[in-house]
């Protein structure tokens, strides 16, 4: 899954030129870090899934 990976790549990237006036950037990078965790949880969490194998 490439979301984690995505979300590793982005606090090299600065964002402040992007966001609006009223959005300060450190809600955007609280929000984006906890994305990070998160992604990285539900990811982890899906390879642990055991697989299903189709009926005969």
């Amino acid at each position: 899954m490439a979301l984690p990976g995505i979300f590793d790549a982005l606090p090299s990237v600065d964002l402040a030129p992007l966001l609006p006036e009223w959005l300060q950037g450190t809600k955007v990078a609280t929000f984006l870090a906890v994305a990070r965790l998160a992604a990285r949880a539900y990811a982890t969490k899906l390879a642990a899934v055991p697989t299903r194998e189709p009926p005969r």
